[in-house]
């Protein structure tokens, strides 16, 4: 895997995931450190594109070792991409279908002192992917009841901490991954790609009463991506790439 991030990590995300044209890989299970630690504080912020669930802890923040990476990826921060309808909510597709909406949980690697030395690395930052299918979800309602409190772009509210792992669940296996990349104003950066294959619930009264409508997408510059730790799309919403030759995997682990 890690192989292909010179090649296939300049190719631009997202990308609509043929499941019949994947290959399957077996690996050792995907390690989630200190994921069921409580965190000390959380923010959740209308950055003027999304919405954007920051978190510290009094400790170690967590991290994800094995499975596909060759080091550890620390956590940085959550964020949100709908859609005016349920048929164009998600960035990536499975199959030609797009989902309601799509949660990226961005992590930099831990070897590089800063994050702004991962973001000009070509192995530097993988983003957990989780879709979103139409069905009850309890566990949103912490992110749902907050919403109409970051309407305004640029606000932004502290919540009651809670686990993260309420919100995307921690999987060992049968997940995709593949290399890709999200362009920013100068450079474009390598990200590694890790899609849950399950899906992720969402309530039609979370979905249309708590998500504010997509503000305008301010300009995203190198210094505001560090100081928030915003890595963020800045291609247009929902616009797939074009079908090019790209190396998919079908995730499972190794039986011992």
């Amino acid at each position: 895997i890690r192989q292909l991030a010179g090649v296939e990590g300049k190719l631009e995300s997202p990308i609509d995931l043929n499941i019949a044209h994947m290959k399957t890989t077996e690996l050792n299970p995907l390690q989630w450190c200190n994921y069921n630690v409580m965190p000390k504080k959380l923010k959740l912020t209308n950055t003027g594109y999304t919405v954007l669930l920051s978190a510290k802890w009094e400790l170690e923040r967590p991290c994800l070792r094995d499975g596909p990476f060759e080091s550890s990826y620390v956590f940085s921060q959550i964020h949100f991409h709908w859609g005016e309808t349920d048929m164009n909510g998600s960035e990536h597709r499975v199959d030609g279908e797009s989902m309601p909406m799509e949660l990226h949980a961005v992590h930099f690697k831990s070897d590089y002192e800063t994050r702004e030395a991962a973001l000009r690395t070509d192995d530097g930052v993988a983003i957990l992917v989780y879709l979103f299918q139409a069905d009850s979800n309890p566990l949103f309602d912490d992110i749902s009841r907050a919403l109409p409190h970051v309407r305004a772009a640029h606000s932004s509210v502290r919540l009651t901490p809670f686990l993260i792992t309420n919100i995307m669940r921690c999987f060992q296996r049968d997940y995709f991954v593949y290399w890709g990349s999200v362009r920013m104003i100068s450079y474009g950066n390598s990200v590694l790609w890790v899609i849950s294959r399950e899906p992720l619930g969402i309530s039609a009264e979370q979905e249309a009463q708590s998500i504010p409508p997509r503000p305008r997408m301010d300009a995203f510059t190198e210094s505001n991506i560090a100081d928030h730790g915003d890595l963020l799309n800045t291609l247009p919403d929902n616009q797939l790439i074009p079908k090019l030759k790209r190396s998919v995997s079908t995730l499972t682990t190794i039986s011992r």
